[in-house]
């Protein structure tokens, strides 16, 4: 039967450690999971990632709101309740014509 060098086993036990550390960090670090609600003010259709427009008028109704319109551009200006255009839905684009 074969013996290691004293040695060699506590580099071996060393690196495990060294890897159980390491783990336990990426644990850590992990992404934290947060929770989003939408108002009735957001204009979500359908399950597209969305993003947030923001309005820089302090006295503007909604601040802040919700979108997933694949086509929107500016992300600041007016909320269309406040006089705003109001997002083009995929799908449902008016330059392919109004028969959808």
């Amino acid at each position: 039967m074969a013996t290691c060098p004293p040695e060699s086993a506590r580099s071996v036990a060393a690196a495990a450690a060294v890897a159980t550390v390491t783990r336990r960090e990426r644990k850590k670090r992990g992404m934290k999971r947060e929770i989003i609600t939408f108002d009735e003010s957001d204009r979500i259709v359908g399950n597209r990632p969305e993003h947030i427009h923001r309005n820089r008028n302090p006295k503007a109704k909604v601040q802040e709101w919700a979108c997933n319109s694949p086509y929107c551009e500016e992300l600041e200006g007016p909320h269309p309740d406040d006089g705003g255009p109001e997002p083009v839905v995929q799908g449902r684009e008016p330059w392919r014509g109004s028969g959808r």
